[in-house]
């Protein structure tokens, strides 16, 4: 059995780039060397904020650096399963950006495209404009519900499927909270299967292993997660 060759990851703040200061203390953006077949690239990290060092990284972000790690190491062998002759490590940023996203994330942007959809074919179009869809700090479910209130013909204008498939995606937030941990699912987790086994069991003891219903959730979610992450 041929033996798999090394990924490893390391971590820096990059004190080459202009500081944020703190007070009077210079932080640095976190980024990461990513080292495969004695080749290495260096990233930015998407989810890491500013520090003084490594060590204030990992007290003030807790989780972060294995989070990352983690995410990397599984995208290099997503990859490499694809592809191991030819990989290398060029255009992994685009790559880091398109598959690290949270799949709750990935979720919520459909369905507020699809409620967007909805609102723009609504009368008086101009209350439109004072919801804010762009904003990550603004859930869909606020704007769905502020949404019902403005326009009471709404759920006319949605896909017949829109109510059922935001159950799924509720359950899929209540199985995987990602507030204030770096624990949450990530696409590249989706598309390289190692989540859906785990969301199967929880499916099941939600719905008492109804197959068809299981089933259902796990086809909603796969075929939008699919259809955001261009492979």
């Amino acid at each position: 059995m041929k033996k798999q060759k090394k990924v490893t990851v390391k971590f820096f703040v990059n004190k080459t780039v202009k500081p944020e200061l703190v007070g009077k203390e210079k932080r640095y953006p976190l980024y990461m060397i990513l080292t495969y077949n004695r080749r290495n690239t260096t990233l930015k990290s998407l989810y890491g904020g500013y520090y003084k060092d490594i060590q204030q990284a990992e007290k003030e972000s807790p989780g972060l650096l294995s989070f990352e790690e983690r995410i990397l190491q599984k995208i290099v062998r997503y990859e490499l399963a694809k592809e191991e002759e030819s990989f290398d490590l060029k255009g992994m940023y685009a790559k880091y950006e398109k598959y690290s996203e949270s799949i709750e994330n990935i979720l919520s942007k459909h369905f507020k495209n699809v409620l967007w959809m909805a609102v723009l074919r609504s009368e008086p179009q101009e209350y439109s404009y004072a919801l804010n869809f762009s904003s990550q700090r603004v859930y869909f479910e606020t704007l769905y519900a502020i949404s019902k209130k403005i326009y009471p013909d709404l759920k006319s204008l949605l896909p017949k499927e829109f109510e059922e498939e935001m159950i799924i995606f509720s359950s899929f937030k209540r199985f995987y909270p990602s507030l204030f941990s770096y624990t949450f699912p990530t696409a590249i987790e989706w598309i390289d299967k190692s989540i859906i086994e785990d969301y199967r069991k929880k499916l099941d003891v939600l719905y008492k292993k109804d197959k068809k219903k299981v089933d259902k959730s796990i086809s909603v979610l796969n075929r939008i997660i699919f259809s955001k992450v261009e492979l």
